[in-house]
């Protein structure tokens, strides 16, 4: 069943090229595809922002929650508590009290020249029962020193 009335494919073409396309029109076309892709490109820009600002992608560069170093970047690992254990023998003496960071230290341990070999100060022993005894002291040292020796905090005595 053919329909009579519908023009064929010749004739469509003809009537479309007969038809006056306005150099208006084109222009129009023109300007409202270049805002839909300034629009696109807009969006993605507000988009990457956002990621960037808020959600954060994991930074190898940042340290972790677990407190591990990857030894390959580090430039300064600081010494753990373990590392600074210092055992040393001597003899206990006073000293004038002295405050180093915020810790009095009254007791210095010398060698057998009477030559200082370390400051000492202790929150779990009774330093001033060992005044005069040559002793081995193991304890922690400090992270700073004073006058170019180092501050123990004593963990253990033992008599000599």
């Amino acid at each position: 069943m053919e329909n009579k009335d519908l023009p064929n494919s010749e004739e469509l073409s003809k009537i479309l090229e007969s038809m006056p396309v306005s150099e208006e029109s084109e222009e129009k076309n023109g300007r409202s595809v270049f805002k839909i892709m300034l629009g696109v490109f807009l969006t993605i820009v507000i988009i990457g922002v956002v990621w960037i600002l808020f959600v954060k992608p994991e930074d190898s560069a940042t340290p972790s929650s677990n407190n591990t170093v990857d030894k390959s970047n580090a430039y300064f690992i600081p010494p753990t508590e373990r590392s600074r254990e210092k055992s040393l023998k001597g003899k206990i003496k006073n000293t004038d009290p002295m405050y180093v960071n915020g810790k009095e230290i009254a007791y210095i341990l010398v060698d057998n020249n009477e030559e200082k070999i370390a400051y000492l100060y202790s929150t779990s022993n009774d330093l001033n029962l060992s005044v005069g005894f040559n002793v081995e002291v193991l304890g922690v040292a400090e992270r700073k020193q004073y006058n170019d020796m180092d501050i123990i905090n004593v963990k253990t005595i033992k008599l000599k």
